[in-house]
């Protein structure tokens, strides 16, 4: 049986090689994930080990919040030098700084824009390395990290522009600098200044952001550490540099982990639909070779030995398919990386890591989807009775068709039950739960479609008669007359179309709140000043300068300027606030307080959105048990409460939020300007304010809201680039699935041709049976997609997101999905039009 199988295997193999095709492309994203994140982990390991070689020990500020710096006092880097055993020791001062380039355009933005200070004298204890000129020793020089410089054609001695926290400044560029052998990491951006400028500028007067130090030789790391903490005060540590790698490493690991699962994902979806195709492949093959398979048992092989056939072959099929995969997925990365570093994220340079567990897994994923997709196929051909595979007898009828109903629907049910736990009632496990029931519901519809494929298939297929006649009318019945063929073939594009439509409707859904939310909410309000960068907004923002400039003018009446921040509560989870101006608040936000005053927010207070109060059960003069990243935890009395929304549930001052966050730079502004100001008038006195910093937008309530729109089509456009590949191979599922026809039907092909079909009538036959199939799976998915879709907008309610339907673009996928089955049936339709009349009709 064994050789049996090699020699079925060797005797389909354009039909296998076709279902290989699907295999290799899902295992391909699965290992070009895993690469490409080993690859990074390991290139930054390495990097940190190299910045961190000549340092011995680090001193930090205490906080569980990565993205924040607890600044550390000069003091302390005095008493430090002070310790018997250190060698040096300097601090680092850090902040925000993002150059403006020769155009007037902001450098950078969608990463991280830093600034560093440079301490002449401890070269060996600075992550710096300098690459060329010199490093800057007045309050007019910068030293630009090198790959910033490539990039912009910056040279040594020219003259640039930097916007600050303190305002917009000219710096003349002295050296450029890079880490390690590194000349930039991630696209992030790096101005270096001298220690006095970099306190001016990144207004931290005498604090920073972390002290390095190394020892002198007389005393063990160890003991020097023990030292070190020994004289430092409550909130600060010494950590070795060791330590510190391994922090940074984690932190790195943290920040790429959503990128790694979403990409896993994306990979799992694409390999789902192509499990669907590989089911559907195997079991065309095997009813197409019934006979053998009888003649087999005919000749004594036994149910398990036909069933360990089809079983070995797929075996095969799975390992070659899977080692291709894998090969196919280092190549994956290689692009990954390239469209990274075009987007000007720049990652590390160096050998791609392949690690045996990513080899492994590819194979396991690749060998376990096609086994599990074969074994099904596989057990009917075995249960098959000689007498009847010979006489080619139908097997299976309205019983097995009741069975697989019952079965399905049980198992729709299980999904929908599932799904229900994951979006209204689960606290933790939220995404595992929903990715579950997802994929179960999506298990028991396909499971369901044949029973409804017939009649769909007769209603998508009712105006080709009229239009083209018997080829019109043989298109339609060849995809009614199989309608589990259709349905498997179809099912695999629904799983595609539902996820872009679910994608799509929560995209729509979120741009229809943000629209009410904005209207509702800052109808009072003429312009917003926001960063143009649609990044993290702990690292972006508006620099204060703005806001103070604004105030003067005799256009505006009122500037209010909000920051934006990550808390924790009792439970460790993480919380969202926005701090607020006191008085300015009620003359940009339009919302009812219910209880309390918003200028009691100056006294340190929190004011609560009323679902919050009512949900912590809490009023005025209560208290909130709030951590902060500077200040630790605090038991934050309750001011006030509100309703409305389009800010955050929690509401602070912006005095305070300084006291208990790091961050100096404004998450937004909102201007109102003076009464008797005309838009115009008003715009063009903001506009030249706003003129030294490129790297803000201003606009008024329309143009914000089409710029969050923007926003939301940009991930919603990157998400549908990911899941291209799944609706890629359903669309192979529907050539492979007419293909492996074409070999069916061959004789009835041929019948055709002989008694006066042209093979332009036969192309176009076999064509509408494509797009029929594709326009099958759409709406299936569609109607599945459109459901999904309701339930997690319906979960996220509570958040103030109110369902969106986009009948426009689904429309368009619905479009899409018949022109890419007339694209996947060319090569069966060319290949179906020169079938040999003569062959075709003595073909048995």
């Amino acid at each position: 049986m064994l050789k049996l199988a090699w020699k079925g295997v060797l005797a389909h193999k354009l039909r296998l090689g076709l279902t290989a095709i699907a295999i290799v492309l899902g295992v391909a994203f699965v290992s070009g994930t895993l690469v490409f994140t080993d690859t990074l982990d390991r290139a930054f390991s390495s990097l940190f080990d190299e910045i961190n070689a000549t340092v011995d020990l680090y001193v930090r500020g205490e906080t569980e919040f990565s993205n924040e710096v607890v600044p550390i006092p000069a003091e302390i880097l005095d008493d430090v030098k002070e310790v018997p055993g250190i060698g040096n020791a300097a601090g680092t001062v850090q902040g925000f700084a993002q150059f403006i380039d020769a155009a007037g355009d902001p450098v950078g933005g969608q990463a991280p824009t830093f600034g560093f200070s440079w301490v002449p004298g401890a070269e060996d204890l600075s992550v710096l390395t300098i690459k060329e000129g010199r490093p800057p020793a007045a309050s007019d020089e910068v030293m630009v990290d090198a790959g910033t410089a490539a990039m912009n054609d910056f040279t040594i001695g020219q003259e640039v522009d930097v916007i600050l926290v303190t305002g917009t400044e000219r710096f003349e560029i002295v050296g450029f600098a890079g880490f390690g052998e590194e000349d930039n990491i991630l696209g992030a951006t790096i101005a270096i200044f001298d220690e006095p400028t970099a306190f001016r500028v990144f207004d931290s007067p005498g604090e920073y952001a972390s002290i390095s130090a190394v020892g002198d030789g007389s005393v063990a790391l160890e003991t020097l550490v023990d030292r070190v903490n020994d004289i430092l005060p409550d909130g600060f540590e010494a950590v070795t540099a060791e330590t510190q790698g391994e922090d940074d490493q984690a932190e790195f690991q943290e920040a790429i982990g959503f990128l790694n699962t979403a990409l896993l994902v994306f990979a799992g979806i694409a390999v789902l639909v192509g499990g669907f195709i590989i089911y559907n492949t195997f079991s065309i093959i095997i009813a197409q070779r019934m006979k053998e398979m009888a003649l087999l048992r005919a000749v004594g092989a036994t149910n398990r030995q036909v069933t360990r056939m089809v079983v070995v072959e797929a075996v095969l099929v799975g390992l070659v398919a899977s080692a291709i995969g894998v090969v196919a997925g280092v190549g994956l990365t290689w692009l990954i990386r390239s469209g990274f570093d075009a987007a000007g994220v720049g990652f590390p340079q160096g050998p791609l890591t392949i690690r045996p567990n990513t080899v492994i897994v590819g194979m396991i994923v690749g060998l376990a989807v096609t086994l599990f997709s074969a074994v099904i196929p596989a057990r009917q051909a075995a249960r098959i009775p000689p007498v009847a595979a010979i006489s080619e007898a139908t097997v299976g009828g309205p019983r097995s068709l009741r069975v697989r109903a019952i079965a399905a629907s049980v198992l729709t049910i299980i999904g929908a039950l599932v799904l229900f736990l994951g979006l209204f009632v689960a606290g933790s496990n939220v995404l595992q739960l929903v990715g579950l029931g997802a994929v179960i519901v999506f298990f028991g519809i396909a499971g369901l479609s044949p029973l409804i494929a017939r009649r769909t298939a007769r209603i998508i297929g009712a105006p080709l008669p009229a239009m083209y006649g018997v080829t019109g009318t043989l298109a339609r019945e060849n995809s009614v007359r199989r309608p589990r063929r259709t349905a498997a073939t179809a099912s695999a594009l629904m799983i595609g179309v539902a996820v872009v439509s679910v994608v799509a409707i929560l995209a729509s859904s979120i741009k229809q709140s943000i629209t009410e939310q904005i209207t509702q909410n800052f109808g009072t309000v003429d312009f917003q000043i926001q960063s143009s960068a649609f990044a993290d907004p702990s690292l972006v923002g508006v620099s204060p300068a703005v806001s103070e400039e604004l105030a003067t003018l005799p256009e505006v009446a009122v500037v209010s300027p909000m920051r934006f921040g990550l808390w924790k509560n009792e439970d460790d989870s993480e919380r969202q606030l926005i701090s607020v101006d006191p008085a300015t608040l009620e003359s940009v936000f339009v919302a009812e307080v219910q209880a309390g005053q918003v200028a009691d927010l100056a006294t340190g207070g929190v004011m609560l959105q009323a679902d919050t109060a009512e949900d912590l059960e809490v009023g005025i003069g209560d208290t909130v048990t709030m951590q902060f990243p500077l200040t630790g935890t605090e038991q934050v009395p309750v001011v006030a409460t509100f309703t409305g929304e389009g800010l955050s549930a929690y509401l602070i001052g912006n005095e305070s939020f300084s006291e208990r966050f790091s961050q100096k730079l404004d998450f937004m502004v909102f201007v109102n300007l003076a009464d008797g100001v005309a838009q115009d008038q008003g715009r063009a006195a903001v506009e030249a304010v706003l003129e030294p910093y490129p790297n803000v937008e201003l606009s008024n309530q329309a143009e914000f809201i089409e710029n969050q729109k923007a926003q939301i089509d940009i991930l919603l456009t990157v998400i549908n680039a990911l899941l291209l590949l799944a609706i890629l191979i359903a669309l192979l599922g529907i050539a492979n699935t007419l293909a492996l026809s074409i070999f069916e039907r061959k004789r009835e092909l041929g019948l055709l041709r002989a008694v006066g079909m042209t093979r332009r009538q036969v192309r176009r036959m076999i064509r509408w049976e494509a797009v029929i199939t594709a326009l099958y799976g759409a709406l299936l998915g569609l109607v599945l997609g459109i459901a999904l879709g309701w339930a997690v907008v319906s979960a996220l309610s509570d958040e103030g997101l109110s369902f969106g339907f986009p009948y426009q673009l689904l429309i368009t996928y619905v479009i899409a999905a018949a022109i890419g089955g007339v694209v996947a049936s060319v090569w069966p339709s060319f290949r179906g039009a020169r079938t040999n009349v003569l062959e075709a009709i003595s073909y048995e």
